[in-house]
């Protein structure tokens, strides 16, 4: 490791920080907000990645890219709540349209992050858990704990701040992520993708043959441009479909000539906003 770039703007934590960076010179305390993008603006332009060199990202891999060589995020603790699940999705979009710090390169990232947010995004095909987050996790990364979960059942109680989910504490994970080689949300468009998703996700028990009408006005049509035998996948509803069917109705919908473009798909979340959080 050359260096540990550590953003933190706590005041209780600083002299802590700044006497770790002290001792070790490949330590960089910076005093700004994490969750916020401009820090990372503030970072570059103070050249602390300069030396980070921009590598291949191999789109043909079927599985998860050789990591960056010199690149790894670490968020410490994610924000709980809508905070942290729109920190999420923005993360998985970022991989897929190679913003960020993904410019670089496949970057693995790891953090400590709610149970509940693991659980929804690993949930498996038929989970009444999968959604959306899900489709953008599996499309995006390959997932796996960091540590055991035993290992951080008493989070609540040796970690500040506490984590509170209903009465009682929520279990935090340890999870490192993985980009893939192949970004399938790349091949549409993120925004197409992010777009799609969502209209079909609101009505996650309906059949997806039945809920096209809701995305945009003539959106049965893009059945037309289908693989005929693959007609099948329109019966499952959203929560039973498979990646490989997200992306033969992604090509349908990229191949329908009046699929909504530009403003129309303004209403997905992009990182070119202010706060993550």
């Amino acid at each position: 490791m050359s260096k540990l770039i550590i953003l933190e703007n706590d005041p209780h934590y600083l002299p802590y920080l700044h006497s770790l960076a002290a001792l070790d010179k490949r330590v960089l305390v910076r005093p700004l907000d994490g969750w916020f993008w401009t820090s990372y603006t503030q970072i570059v332009e103070e050249g602390l990645l300069s030396d980070i060199k921009v590598e291949e990202w191999d789109n043909s891999l079927k599985r998860p890219h050789p990591p960056h060589s010199q690149l790894h995020f670490v968020a410490s603790a994610f924000p709980p709540a809508e905070n942290g699940e729109a920190l999420f999705n923005q993360i998985f979009r970022a991989v897929a349209s190679r913003d960020w710090l993904f410019r670089y390169g496949a970057v693995p990232f790891s953090g400590v992050i709610p149970d509940s947010f693991r659980k929804r995004a690993t949930a498996p095909l038929t989970s009444i858990q999968r959604g959306k987050l899900a489709c953008m996790v599996d499309a995006t990364v390959h997932v796996e704990l960091a540590a055991p979960l035993k290992l951080m059942e008493d989070y609540a109680v040796n970690f500040f701040p506490p984590r509170t989910r209903g009465k009682g504490p929520e279990n935090m994970v340890a999870v490192n992520f993985k980009p893939l080689g192949y970004q399938m949300m790349r091949v549409a468009g993120v925004p197409e993708w992010d777009f799609v998703l969502r209209a079909l996700w609101i009505h996650k028990k309906t059949p997806v043959g039945s809920s096209l009408k809701f995305m945009a006005p003539g959106a049965q049509n893009m059945v037309k441009y289908m693989d005929q035998s693959k007609l099948g996948l329109l019966e499952k509803s959203p929560r039973d479909l498979s990646m490989d069917e997200w992306s033969i109705l992604m090509d349908a919908f990229d191949k329908w000539p009046f699929h909504p473009r530009d403003n129309a798909l303004s209403d997905s979340v992009l990182t070119t906003d202010k706060r993550i959080r």
